[in-house]
């Protein structure tokens, strides 16, 4: 049976349609930004994209400040370096970032056809 090629998927257009719906830069490069108290910019890798090791890593954090290390990586330093930035608000933005993912995607609207 021919498979009909309007119904065929291909992994890169499926990862180009979420990184739209999601407000990422691109697909090759999906990472969420977010402004610090000091105004520098900040970049999480998006959950439905980060890779195996860096998933890993965040899951096997056992404390707040593990998975905070864990979440920014080498970013870590220069943000914990600012007064007014904790562990905790890592691990804000982490949780602000997971809702909206449920938000956006679950609403019934998913990805739109390009």
């Amino acid at each position: 049976m021919a498979q009909n090629r309007k119904t065929r998927r291909t992994l890169s257009a499926v990862k180009r349609k979420f990184a739209d719906k999601l407000g990422l830069e691109s697909a090759e490069n999906p990472v969420v930004p977010f402004e610090g108290e000091d105004g520098r910019t900040y970049t999480i890798p998006h959950p439905l994209f980060a890779g195996d090791e860096w998933s890993d890593q965040v899951d096997a954090a056992k404390t707040t400040a593990d998975k905070a290390r864990a979440i920014l990586g080498d970013q870590y330093e220069q943000f914990r370096d600012h007064p007014e930035h904790s562990d905790n608000d890592v691990f804000l933005i982490f949780m602000d970032i997971q809702t909206s993912l449920k938000d956006e995607l679950v609403d019934g609207a998913g990805p739109t056809q390009s």
